[in-house]
Order: C-alpha cells, then structure tokens, then sequence
C-alpha cells in the first residue's frame, strides 16, 4: 500500500544547514523513514551530518546537479511507487511547525492539484536578505495569489513544493536549464495539470547575504527564465501560461529599462520622472512596512533605505540576461554560501 507523503532533498556541501532542515521535517510530525536525502558528491561532509542527526534514508551519487540528484532519487528510492505524494525541499529550508498540517489539508481540497505550491520566508541575517522578504511577500502576496486563481503559476519554489508522484514519474527532469522548479512548473501548465498555491505551507529558507551572492543567485535565476522561455516556446501558444509569461516579462523589460536610463529621463522631464521615482518609492516603503509589521522584524523597516541596490542590481541582470542567452554566453549552476541562522 502506498504512503501518503515522501520528503525528497538534493544536498551539495550542505553540512551548515541540512542538519537543521531534517530536525524541521521530524518536527513536523513527519516520520524520518519518508524522508530522503540524496548526497549530490558532497566534500564537506554532508553525509555524515545527515546520519548523526536522523534515521532518514540516504543515497550518494556523483554530482550531476539538482534536477539529476532528485531523479536518482525517485529512481533509486522508488519513491512514484510508494507514495502518492512527493515533496521536494532544499537542504538549507526549515519547515514551519503546520507544514504537514497545511499540506495535508491542501490535499484534501485540492485532490486534482498535482502541484501544490508553498511560500517561502526568508531568514533573518541582514539587511540583504531583509529585502528578500519584503520581495517574497510582494511576490506571494500579489502576483501569486492572482496567478493561483488564474490557473497562470510560472514557477513552484524549489524550496516548498509538492508533486502528485505519479506526475511527477513523467516529467523530464533532463531539461539542462538553470531553473529546474520552473521548468517543470511549465512542463505541467503544457500538460494542462492544475497548480495551486498554499500560503500556509511556510518554509524558511537562506537568502544571500552578500552583493556577490546575490548577484550570482538573481543571474542565475534570470538566466533560467529565458531559458525556460526559449525551451517551451513560452507566449508562442495560446494558453493562459503563455498570456501571463508575456506580461511579466513586459513589464520586467520596461521596469528595467525605465531604472536603468533614469539618469536620460531626469534630464528630459525632470517633473514627470521625479514624480514617478516617488510613487515607487512610496508604494515599496507601504510594502515593506506591512512586511516588518506582519513579521515583527524591524530590521525590514530599518534597512529600507538601501534597497535601492538590489532593485537596481535586477534591472540591470535583468536586461544583461536576456541578451545573454540570445548570445549564447557561457552559463554555470551557482550555489549560495551557506552559514549559520540567526
């Protein structure tokens, strides 16, 4: 008989945080044999932390990247087998005490869904990754919702999610883009599978917390989209995906080449542009209070006046990216440095 629920994680050199993650799951109240770890040829030691915290299941493959190690997962484990559901975490995120309480119940009103997206939380550590969770929560709070009730989510969070096993077995996790969540998130909206989005499904994760980090991270990220646009042909077909992809990518280009010829504008109509600069700004200082309120995290408030960089930072990522791809420039994987919660 199959078993409800099966935790997967890939982990490369995961050894700052993996520990904390397992304690995260258990804690829930998930038993440690549904969960398992596959060790993506770690050289610090993941391994062994991984058997000094739990009784959990663990494979060591050689490091073929995410989308290869969660497939040796599902594989070697027989995971789409045994379970009817199958939830896919990075070693660095922590669940949130209802985690199993809120996945359940979303399987009880969503039995169609065959992706069930959470919502991430950005760990506190500085002022960089407190702009991350005022980003997480203008993400989460506005356009994901929308894109849940429209059927339109373009990306399931690494972190946080989970797949109905028996969809999940189908789909091609050899895509070669830097973005697998995303990727498969298309795979299923091509499939006409439904996604839908679960706010209290809260798992915590690191953020980066240097500029290099960042950089590297958003780069990465960026890159994946327009390689996930260019492998499926997004806004090429006519279903609401490809609609909602057209938009967001609209307005990603226009925002970012309004902010990066700012200094042109300025010149040219200084009011217009001076008035314009202003509304952002109130409307992300509103966003970033509601945040630090709804979180009881002052440090969101107090570090608003620098984020200014990395919002100027993904404009120009953003834009650089996009011509990146169409080049064919050399791309890589970038993983975060770890280091220790707060």
């Amino acid at each position: 008989m199959k078993r409800q629920l099966a935790i997967l994680i890939p982990a490369y050199n995961e050894s700052q945080v993996i520990a904390r993650c397992l304690h995260s799951i258990v804690h829930t109240g998930i038993a440690p044999e549904d969960v398992y770890v596959v060790d993506d040829g770690s050289t610090d030691g993941t391994a062994s932390v991984v058997l000094a915290t739990t009784a959990v299941a663990q494979l060591t493959v050689a490091n073929g990247g995410k989308a290869s190690a969660i497939r040796s997962g599902l594989s070697e484990f027989k995971l789409p087998e045994r379970y009817h559901y199958i939830g896919i975490l990075d070693a660095d995120s922590a669940l949130d005490p209802d985690y199993l309480e809120a996945v359940e119940g979303a399987i009880k009103r969503f039995p169609d869904a065959a992706l069930i997206c959470g919502a991430p939380r950005s760990d506190p550590h500085n002022w960089l990754t407190a702009y991350r969770a005022v980003e997480y929560a203008i993400c989460l709070g506005i356009y994901r919702e929308a894109q849940s009730l429209t059927g339109t989510i373009n990306v399931a969070p690494g972190c946080a999610s989970v797949y109905k096993a028996d969809v999940l077995a189908t789909l091609d996790l050899d895509g070669g883009t830097l973005v697998e969540d995303m990727d498969l998130t298309t795979q299923l909206q091509r499939q006409g599978e439904r996604i839908v989005y679960v706010p209290a499904m809260r798992v915590y994760t690191q953020d980066p917390r240097t500029i290099s980090d960042y950089i590297g991270q958003v780069s990465r990220w960026y890159r994946g989209l327009w390689q996930v646009v260019r492998r499926h042909r997004l806004m090429r077909h006519r279903q609401p995906i490809d609609l909602e992809c057209m938009l967001l990518v609209g307005e990603g280009l226009l925002f970012s080449i309004v902010v990066l010829l700012l200094p042109l504008w300025l010149w040219l109509t200084p009011r217009i542009t001076v008035f314009s600069w202003a509304m952002d700004q109130a409307f992300f200082f509103a966003m970033t209070a509601v945040v630090a309120i709804r979180e009881g995290r002052l440090d969101i408030l107090r570090s608003y006046p620098r984020y200014i960089i990395p919002r100027m930072i993904n404009a120009f990522l953003f834009v650089w990216t996009f011509f990146a791809e169409r080049r064919g420039l050399k791309k890589a994987w970038f993983n975060v440095a770890r280091y220790e919660v707060q």
